[in-house]
């Protein structure tokens, strides 16, 4: 603060203040910076400011790096937050990706959740609202994961949602690669409810390699290319995340 990093107070910081804080030679330069802000504030208006066009041009590369990352183009709040704060930008888009917009939600469910019976109103968007109520939280499987009962705008649904502060009995399953054709991912978060295939067994395109159900729905899963099963990561009767390799095949 007293370097200028907040910038300046009128006057800048008292001298004494100063020194005795940042020593005699960092007093000096943050001295320095003062009078040449000062001087740059009582420039004429033409030499303060950059013309739009100029401030563009020099934020052009900074815009062009970040669309690589978000893959589309940024808005200028996008790109002066990446600029000042860029790991915490990057950690609140990857909370977006995976979560949505969670400032909608009232702000004591976002910090410390619903209790069993609560309910609460989210406006999603202008005209659409969701009354969630929480009905019942199930015990933790060997996954460490829960099963959550609850109702949304009066119609029953159910999630699976993993307790950090529950140890997991079973191995981590490996995450997918969604680009590799050859191997299969869970699509939701499920329960493993039937296995059409085994190691060594040879499959066609659209062959069932296997059923998950979920919120009493099944999704049946079926082989994206011919090949033979190399590898199968779960067992009917398991509960599964997304995105977890169940199926792994070779060529």
């Amino acid at each position: 603060m007293l370097s200028g990093g907040l910038g300046w107070p009128e006057g800048g910081w008292p001298e004494a203040v100063s020194v005795a804080v940042l020593g005699p030679k960092r007093h000096a330069e943050a001295r320095a910076r003062y009078e040449a802000a000062l001087a740059a504030e009582h420039a004429p208006a033409e030499r303060r400011a950059a013309s739009p066009a100029a401030l563009d041009e020099g934020l052009r590369p900074y815009r062009r790096e970040l669309a690589e990352k978000l893959r589309h183009d940024p808005t200028d709040d996008q790109l002066y937050s990446h600029l000042m704060y860029p790991q915490v930008f990057a950690e609140f888009l990857k909370q977006q990706r995976e979560y949505g917009d969670v400032s909608v939600l009232p702000t004591p469910a976002f910090f410390y959740g619903l209790s069993t019976g609560e309910e609460i109103t989210v406006d999603i968007e202008e005209g659409k609202t969701l009354i969630i109520r929480l009905v019942s939280v199930g015990a933790p499987d060997a996954d460490g994961r829960r099963a959550l009962s609850f109702e949304l705008n009066g119609m029953a649904r159910e999630a699976f949602i993993t307790d950090k502060g529950v140890a997991p009995k079973a191995k981590t399953r490996p995450t997918a690669d969604l680009g590799d054709s050859l191997q299969v991912a869970a699509p939701i978060p499920g329960l493993i409810a039937a296995l059409y295939t085994s190691v060594g067994a040879k499959v066609s395109k659209s062959d069932k390699l296997f059923t998950m159900e979920a919120m009493k729905m099944q999704t049946t899963v079926f082989a994206p290319v011919d090949g033979v099963v190399a590898e199968v990561h779960a067992a009917v009767g398991e509960t599964v995340e997304a995105k977890d390799l169940i199926v792994r095949l070779r060529g």
